[in-house]
């Protein structure tokens, strides 16, 4: 059954930079291995003194085998240096959020 992953990762990244850092090289690693799609990402915005200031993105996956989705994600998120906060939550009736920590990175997918 298809799980959707949701990745949290803060910091000044630009939509441009998200795409080349973070989402074009998971979509790489994504289809190498067929196990889903990157099916959409978003800017996170805060007003600061009115004016809206990037704080993090988002970025939105579905994956046809969890342990080796996250397999993937961590080894995407660790090679493209994603900063201290980056959390990966698994979305379902309960979401578990774990931090970027918490992920194998080091096995091969």
């Amino acid at each position: 059954m298809p799980q959707i992953i949701s990745i949290y990762i803060p910091g000044n990244i630009s939509p441009i930079e998200r795409a080349e850092r973070f989402v074009d090289p998971l979509q790489i690693i994504l289809d190498r291995e067929v196990l889903g799609d990157v099916f959409e990402e978003g800017t996170h915005l805060e007003s600061v003194k009115g004016r809206p200031v990037i704080k993090g993105c988002q970025i939105d996956v579905e994956v046809k085998n969890l342990k080796r989705g996250l397999l993937a994600i961590g080894q995407a998120l660790v090679a493209a240096h994603a900063p201290s906060g980056t959390s990966i939550t698994i979305e379902g009736d309960v979401p578990k959020v774990l931090k970027l920590s918490e992920i194998p990175s080091r096995t091969a997918v």
